[in-house]
C-alpha cells in the first residue's frame, strides 16, 4: 500500500498538487469535488500502472483461469502489491464481479485484525517504500534539500518515525 501511495503521490506532483492537498485528498476521499474526483481517478490509474504494468499484467494472467484466487498471491508477490491490489485488477478487467471483490477484502481484512501479529512496524514500512526509494529521500535530505517534514511527507510517516525508518534502512542493508 505504501508503494502505492508513492506512485499516486508522483501523479500529485505531476499535476501540480502540493502535499497537502494530496493530505486534504486522501482524508476526504468520499467528499471529493468533480475535479479533484478526476485527478484522484487519474493517480490511482497512474499508481495502478506504475505498479503492476498492464501488458505484463496480461502475460501473467495467460493460462490462469476462473475464479482467479489461487493466482491473487503468486501476482501479489510478483509485484510487490497488496492481494487487493491484484484483486482491483481482476475486477477493473472484468474477470471477478464486484460482489466477489468486496467478499475477499472484507475476509482478508478480517483475517489480518484476527491473526494478531504486528510485526515490527518501521521494517514492513521500509519493505513497502524499497530501499533505493528510501535511499534517496535520504541522501536528499542530509544533502539539506529535504526538511526533516518534507522526509516524513515523502516517506509517508509523521517527522517522529522518520528516524526509526531510517534504522530499519540501516539494519537492513548491513549484512548479518
Amino acid at each position: 500500500m505504501r508503494r502505492q501511495r508513492v506512485a499516486k503521490k508522483l501523479g500529485f506532483h505531476t499535476l501540480g498538487v502540493q502535499p497537502a492537498v494530496l493530505r486534504w485528498a486522501r482524508e476526504s476521499q468520499g467528499y471529493l469535488p468533480k475535479r479533484e474526483q478526476g485527478i484522484e481517478r487519474f493517480c490511482n490509474a497512474l499508481a495502478a500502472e506504475t505498479l503492476v504494468p498492464s501488458a505484463d499484467f496480461e502475460n501473467q494472467l495467460t493460462g490462469i483461469s476462473a475464479p482467479y484466487d489461487d493466482a491473487v498471491v503468486p501476482l501479489a508477490r510478483r509485484y510487490h502489491v497488496s492481494r487487493e491490489s491484484i484483486l482491483r485488477r481482476f475486477l477493473d478487467r472484468g474477470l471477478i464481479d464486484q460482489h466477489r471483490y468486496e467478499a475477499r477484502v472484507k475476509q482478508w481484512a478480517a483475517e489480518t485484525e484476527t491473526s494478531g501479529s504486528g510485526g515490527d512496524y518501521y521494517s514492513t514500512q521500509a519493505t513497502y517504500l524499497g530501499e533505493s526509494y528510501m535511499r534517496l529521500v535520504f541522501a536528499k535530505h542530509y544533502q539539506g534539500r529535504l526538511t526533516i517534514e518534507q522526509t516524513a511527507d515523502y516517506l509517508g510517516v509523521r517527522t517522529r518515525s522518520v528516524s526509526g525508518l531510517e534504522e530499519a534502512l540501516l539494519r537492513n542493508a548491513l549484512p548479518a
